[in-house]
């Protein structure tokens, strides 16, 4: 699968431009226009393989790729602020387990799970003070790469007809 997004934001001036040049200056309405254009796009990918031990229990393992598309910083008053940042980009394990057992005669039902997740160019939204006034510039940039690991468990215990008891961690 390819994902394919091409962003474009024309900046229109209202009344006066707010875009400065790099002494502070505004510039002149007619100089005021930016149009930022860019293309980002990426090929992503599923594969999974299971195996049944028996007709309630099964093994599955799966890795895939995704991102999240780049963009500009359109809320910058500089032309140097107004740069694009570049997609972020994951790769994701999984290893799981599920089945439907019984204990002591009671139907019993688990999903388990176990993943990690490898980000490349984390987008992180950063705000700091105007050095030229009180107000906040927040920019996007991509920021080193990161792992996340985890764990899900949920648990279906039906000690009697009618009643089912369950419990979910992660």
């Amino acid at each position: 699968m390819v994902l394919r997004h091409t962003t474009e934001y024309p900046t229109v001036p209202m009344e006066i431009c707010s875009v400065i040049n790099e002494a502070g200056t505004p510039l002149p309405l007619n100089n005021c226009r930016r149009t930022l254009k860019d293309k980002w796009d990426q090929n992503t990918w599923l594969a999974s393989l299971s195996y049944e031990f028996s007709d309630s229990t099964m093994v599955y393992g799966s890795v895939s790729t995704g991102y999240r598309t780049g963009g500009f910083n359109i809320r910058g008053k500089k032309n140097s602020e107004l740069s694009p940042y570049d997609q972020e980009d994951v790769i994701s394990y999984e290893l799981g387990l599920k089945g439907d057992w019984e204990l002591g005669g009671m139907p019993v039902r688990g999903n388990f799970a176990f993943y990690e997740q490898d980000y490349q160019d984390i987008q992180r939204t950063t705000a700091i003070k105007d050095p030229e006034g009180p107000s906040l510039i927040t920019f996007i940039t991509n920021a080193a790469e990161a792992t996340i690991n985890g764990f899900e468990a949920e648990l279906q215990v039906m000690p009697v007809a009618g009643l089912s008891l369950s419990a979910n961690y992660a």
